[in-house]
């Protein structure tokens, strides 16, 4: 046998051995890339429970996580225990999670190409992320506010800011407020860009003129503000707060009045 032959039979099978050992090695790292690790949420999970089960076992001693933050500190967990590398996938399902707080990620949260870090809705079902806070204890008031309907706000009557967005059934409600088309234009600004002179009827001395609000439409921006002082003599209504575009192209500022129980 030609020796040309016998040398180029050795090296062919030795050539194949290093591609598939190489192709070998490729396959064996996408496959430690592409595992995912699955977790879940739902409103009716708990934060106690392992977050690995769509739904809560029929015992009812394991199933999804309630709040997407365990979610992202059990993948926090996981890997400083695991040396692996994994993906990681967040199934939300359906419904309303109210936040009580932020949820926040730092780098620490972030995936990479070969190990995505994904926070998606499970399924077809739609979630939602809501920061809004839920209104219950809704009573029909008396006399005067007899056609309302009326509630107390823990957050408010401890001293914190009032809600300007209210959402019913998941429709926005406009607040009382007099109407767009008819915004009012004030007559002059006495002082630039913190009071003006408002037309006969626009302003009364109302029973919450704490809680009335002014909101100021400019070129661009829209401004809010509360009342300071309210000079009915003069037609003169003074707000707490400046607006750096308020009158600041034109004289004849255009507003509307919000919050004031006429409006209803």
């Amino acid at each position: 046998m030609d020796s040309r032959i016998v040398a180029a039979m050795m090296k062919t099978p030795a050539k194949r051995s290093a591609l598939l050992c190489l192709a070998c090695l490729v396959a064996m790292s996408a496959v430690a890339a592409a595992g995912a690790k699955h977790y879940y949420v739902a409103t009716g999970g708990s934060d106690a429970w392992s977050g690995g089960l769509a739904a809560a076992t029929p015992a009812g001693k394991d199933g999804p996580f309630a709040t997407v933050s365990r979610a992202r500190d059990a993948i926090r967990e996981h890997r400083g225990s695991h040396a692996e590398r994994y993906a990681y996938v967040v199934n939300i399902r359906g419904g309303v999670y109210h936040l009580a707080e932020r949820i926040k990620f730092t780098p620490e949260d972030s995936g990479t190409r070969e190990c995505p870090v994904t926070y998606q809705a499970f399924g077809e079902e739609k979630p939602i992320l809501s920061g809004g806070h839920p209104i219950s204890g809704w009573t029909r008031g008396t006399g005067k506010t007899r056609h309302l309907w009326l509630a107390r706000v823990p957050a408010v009557a401890a001293g914190g800011s009032p809600p300007n967005q209210l959402f019913v059934n998941g429709v926005r409600r406009p607040r009382a407020r007099t109407c767009l088309r008819g915004a009012g234009r004030s007559r002059s600004l006495p002082l630039p860009r913190q009071s003006l002179r408002f037309n006969d009827g626009d302003f009364t001395r109302w029973d919450n003129l704490d809680d009335v609000l002014i909101r100021a439409y400019s070129s661009w921006i829209v401004s809010l503000h509360w009342i300071k002082e309210l000079d009915l003599p003069n037609q003169i209504v003074t707000f707490t707060n400046r607006g750096w575009e308020f009158g600041r192209f034109d004289g004849h500022q255009r507003y509307i009045i919000e919050n004031f129980l006429p409006a209803l």
